[in-house]
């Protein structure tokens, strides 16, 4: 990746005392910033003109720490609720952390530099943040490919934020069942009538699920008052925005290339990377939908929310429609595990089939170069068409006409097996953390926080200080992604020669 030019070799042997502090490498540099980045919203949460509260025992400095990386890693993940912990200043604070954390925060700098500087241009060095960050699937395609997504992203936003704008204007969301109304734990945020109050619903709002985030000001309940009949038209805008940051940008790009070729009558095709993400995305959707309602159907009897059970003090109801809605919400749900994070399901009533299937989606996450986390699909297709391929007794892995070169393939594997490792560790140290956490429940969060998706079972409200410690970490790899995040810890360099020995064979079975 290391330029020949003299840019790039100016880039990776800066001497200047800025350069020693914050890395000599493109992968080294980018971490720093981003943690320096996260730091400064951290101590902007902190102080006490972003809360409702001033009481500062409520909300520390470890816990805004927490909150600013959750944001700008689009996970969602939060051990205080966002609507009632922050003022409007507060939750500014917070969406800025997530445009900057799913736009790419190198990216917004490098571009406003461009726009601002009219006379300079994108130099190699941006150019290697740019492919770094969000990139395409190579260096060349990069620059537009980042150009395009953005411009579909910010429209995305814009004409999601209008939508739900007056969608909070005019919905009402529905009240639980309660005795009790002065309970700040019933507390849903209803601004129904109130102009600027659904204006800025909508715009955080859009933001947020374009983004992945999963962050709402809704109160402690996410978009469980508006699951029932013609409310559900929140989780269909939200599903449809997260689409936008889900499928990556390069896919974008490639759609308005081919659109191009198309019209000035030249042959025109997608590439490799647009056909098997568009078609990987589409697939674990579906499969995970109907995975997902036979679960919860299967188990109707005895678990999950297809049992028959009394309307208790705290619930919400299913409105007129109540099947319907349920298996909407299923779906929805599944769909939101991905890297969303918006819930319409208090996810302790799920049944104990559905937990794990979402934390396996949540584990597989989003596509390569996009707002979401996880080992993204391009990884676990080039798995399992690798073992299928193995199994009926091919060497090389070819698709749609094209063969993957081996050295993705390899790339695939290693980002699984430690991706594995990673989440596997961080069960053993979530169970340590104490507060009887199953082993379970601590799968769940792990891949939540590793694959950006930000649902809880309840374990980062009530984790102490190692437990929120492991789940920052994997919030901050599920967003770098596993190879980045290795880089960008070491100092990997290639070496000038490479070293061959005789070969011998090993018994695998």
């Amino acid at each position: 990746m290391q330029s020949t030019s003299g840019e790039g070799k100016q880039f990776y042997k800066s001497k200047s005392w800025f350069g020693r502090l914050i890395g000599n490498t493109i992968y080294q540099k980018t971490l720093r910033i981003y943690f320096l980045t996260i730091l400064i919203g951290s101590v902007f949460l902190y102080l006490p003109f972003s809360h409702r509260s001033p009481d500062p025992s409520k909300f520390n400095f470890f816990d805004a720490f927490f909150t600013a990386i959750s944001a700008f890693t689009n996970t969602g993940l939060s051990s205080h609720t966002t609507s009632s912990t922050f003022n409007f200043f507060g939750q500014l604070v917070l969406l800025i952390l997530i445009q900057a954390g799913g736009i790419g925060f190198l990216t917004i700098v490098i571009f406003l530099w461009a726009i601002l500087r009219k006379k300079r241009k994108i130099t190699v060095e941006h150019r290697l943040f740019l492919h770094w960050e969000r990139g395409s699937y190579n260096k060349v395609e990069s620059l537009p490919s980042v150009k395009t997504g953005i411009i579909v992203l910010l429209i995305a936003e814009l004409i999601g934020a209008i939508i739900l704008f007056f969608y909070f204007l005019i919905v009402e969301p529905d009240n639980p069942n309660k005795s009790n109304t002065n309970d700040g734990k019933y507390e849903t945020v209803n601004t129904r009538g109130d102009f600027f109050g659904s204006l800025w619903m909508g715009v955080f709002h859009a933001v947020s699920s374009a983004n992945n985030a999963g962050f709402d000001i809704l109160g402690s309940h996410s978009i469980i008052p508006y699951r029932t009949d013609a409310k559900n038209l929140l989780s269909v805008v939200l599903w449809l925005e997260s689409i936008v940051g889900g499928i990556g940008y390069p896919v974008f790009h490639d759609v308005w290339y081919f659109y191009k070729k198309k019209k000035r009558g030249e042959v025109a095709h997608f590439s490799l990377f647009t056909k098997i993400g568009i078609s990987t995305y589409i697939f674990i959707a579906v499969l995970g939908a109907w995975l997902g309602v036979i679960s919860e159907v299967s188990f109707a009897g005895t678990q999950g929310i297809f049992k028959a059970r009394s309307i208790s003090d705290g619930d919400f109801g299913w409105g007129k429609n109540e099947t319907a809605n349920k298996i909407w919400n299923i779906i929805y749900l599944t769909f939101s595990s991905r890297s969303s994070g918006f819930s319409p399901i208090d996810t302790s009533e799920l049944a104990e089939t559905t937990k794990w299937l979402l934390s396996i989606l949540m584990f597989i996450g989003a596509s390569p170069a996009s707002t979401g986390g996880g080992i993204r699909t391009i990884t676990i297709f080039i798995i399992f068409a690798r073992m299928f391929y193995t199994a009926i007794g091919k060497k090389h892995l070819s698709v749609f006409y094209k063969t993957i070169d081996q050295s993705i393939v390899y790339e695939a594997c290693n980002v699984f097996v430690l991706s594995t490792i990673l989440v596997v560790g961080s069960i053993f140290f979530l169970v340590l953390a104490g507060n009887h956490n199953s082993v379970g429940d601590s799968f769940f969060e792990s891949t939540s926080a590793f694959g950006t998706a930000g649902l809880t079972i309840g374990i980062t409200k009530k984790s102490n200080f190692l437990g929120r410690i492991v789940l920052m970490f994997l919030m901050f790899v599920g967003q770098l992604g596993v190879s980045n995040a290795v880089l960008s810890i070491t100092d990997l360099k290639p070496k000038s020669k490479n070293q061959e020995y005789c070969s011998e064979n090993l018994r695998i079975v």
